[in-house]
């Protein structure tokens, strides 16, 4: 069985090279969660004398894979930069800090770490791991960086984020205030934006249904 599920896609240019640095994204949905297990895991539970599997991102999706390359001629910091995902409707969201996906996984992986407290230091490790783009990350001239961008959309389920991917059409992605020139004494002097789009699609999803009602995701689950 197969089920629409919301998704997004790229509406536009996904990599953009200015002034000698090139900013690439790609968005990790439902979609193509395959392709990053070291955001969609499992890990071992054991309750008593049993012993399951319990598995799901260990990040908010959806979320971005980032790769920057600097060939600027000099140092890139983006302390004073802005990094921000809008919506259609006018909401933003900022990128989160590592205190935050602490909080994030602690609490989408309760229920988990309940049956098996040792869930936690799992996926705290995991955590720990991956890199994450934020206003710390500082990029030499000749440095290549990849890691992941994410936000706290208000996703801690997958009933969450077809909630919420639901309610949108597009979501832009900027980074803003991206130092490309500085001065002698080392002192911004320009500044660039780099902005990309995503807009909503539907793709179908396999899906293990239980019951006999019309299949749907109130009965059904992401296989």
């Amino acid at each position: 069985m197969s089920l629409s599920n919301p998704t997004i896609r790229a509406n536009g240019e996904t990599e953009v090279t200015r002034e000698g640095l090139t900013v690439s994204v790609e968005p990790i949905t439902w979609e193509n969660a395959s392709r990053y297990p070291e955001i969609v895991r499992s890990f071992t539970i054991r309750s008593g004398r049993a012993t399951g599997t319990a598995s799901g991102a260990i990040t908010p999706l959806p979320a971005f894979r980032i790769r920057i390359v600097n060939h600027t001629g000099h140092v890139v910091r983006f302390t004073q930069s802005i990094i921000r995902l809008s919506d259609n409707l006018s909401r933003n969201s900022q990128a989160m800090n590592q205190a935050e996906l602490v909080a994030w996984v602690q609490g989408a992986w309760r229920e988990g770490t309940v049956q098996d407290p040792s869930l936690e230091s799992q996926l705290l490790g995991a955590l720990g791991s991956l890199q994450f783009f934020s206003r710390e990350t500082e990029l030499l001239n000749g440095d290549e960086w990849a890691g992941y961008l994410v936000f706290n959309l208000g996703v801690t389920s997958t009933e969450d984020y077809r909630r919420v991917l639901g309610s949108v059409s597009r979501y832009t992605l900027r980074l803003a205030e991206v130092p490309i020139e500085v001065g002698d004494a080392g002192q911004v002097t320009r500044t660039t934006e780099f902005a990309f789009a995503f807009d909503r699609a539907e793709y179908p999803q396999p899906a293990a249904c239980r019951g006999r009602g019309e299949p749907s995701w109130d009965i059904c689950v992401m296989e």
